[in-house]
């Protein structure tokens, strides 16, 4: 499927669809005649390994570079809505033609989330939302390194005032390593969403504490989010309405410095955690 084809197909009026051709920015346009807010554009980058093998694909938005994505790797970044080029290459010095030269541009709608393959010379390959979802469900988050001035900060029409956050045992990331009791709980408050169709996105983050190489931590946090994930596609929820991400310990609620190994465990429990926000 064609970058252009797959951007069109968002569009459901023919009325805004005809005023693209004009280059009015029809997002824009209908934010002010129904005087809502404007809903960024979430882009997915994404990499299988399919194209570069074990070399890092350059993403570069509108002529700066976003990041190198390597294999099995997948990056989620917002622009406003509008026109944009977006591309990427492998071992495209000295000439970087994705910021120099970009070779085409797609005209993004708001609120639409969009999942691009990342290919070795120019326009990525677009794939539907879930293949997309599929793509990125083993993939690890890339470290955010962003030049481009186009991409901006994802912003919502309502984000719920609290979220959920479930804790897991020593070294756990299965969901028996859950208390019985904040599953429960979680999964109770989380269906009210569901029932009611009441969200736009679910954003559910890893953590651990601060036992262990930090290497080891990272890909341990991912594992418990991506649990909980699954306890929400086992719900009902669709895999390209949730995102996962893995902070290891970064973030760490306790310090822990008692001297008994048991009690240093226990103290750490809330460190060793998984945070659901449900955006509505």
């Amino acid at each position: 499927m064609s970058v252009k084809t797959y951007f069109n197909k968002t569009s459901v009026n023919l009325f805004l669809l005809s005023l693209l051709v004009f280059g009015i920015n029809t997002p824009l346009l209908a934010a002010i005649l129904t005087n809502t807010p404007i809903v960024d554009s979430r882009i997915v980058f994404f990499n299988d390994g399919s194209v570069s093998g074990n070399n890092s694909v350059n993403v570069y938005v509108d002529k700066h570079f976003n990041t190198a994505l390597k294999s099995n790797e997948y990056t989620i970044f917002c622009v406003a809505p509008g026109e944009h080029s977006l591309e990427s290459y492998v071992n495209d010095a000295p000439k970087y033609t994705g910021k120099n030269n970009p070779q085409m541009t797609a005209t993004t709608q708001s609120g639409h989330t969009y999942f691009l393959s990342v290919t070795s010379q120019g326009t990525p390959l677009a794939v539907l939302q879930d293949a997309g979802a599929r793509a990125i469900k083993n993939a690890r988050l890339s470290q955010f390194i962003n030049r481009s001035p186009s991409v901006i900060p994802c912003t919502e029409t309502k984000i719920t005032d609290d979220k959920f956050t479930v804790t897991f045992s020593f070294n756990g990331s299965q969901i028996s390593d859950i208390p019985a009791a904040e599953l429960k709980s979680f999964e109770d408050w989380i269906k009210k969403f569901y029932s009611e169709n009441d969200y736009r996105r679910i954003e559910v983050v890893g953590y651990s504490d601060e036992l262990g190489q930090k290497t080891y931590n990272y890909t341990l946090s991912e594992r418990r989010a991506k649990v909980i994930r699954d306890v929400l596609i086992n719900i009902g929820f669709q895999p390209t309405s949730i995102f996962v991400q893995g902070k290891g310990d970064s973030d760490i609620k306790n310090t822990c410095e008692t001297t008994s190994e048991a009690s240093t465990k226990s103290c750490n429990q809330v460190n060793r955690r998984v945070t659901v926000k449900v955006i509505k």
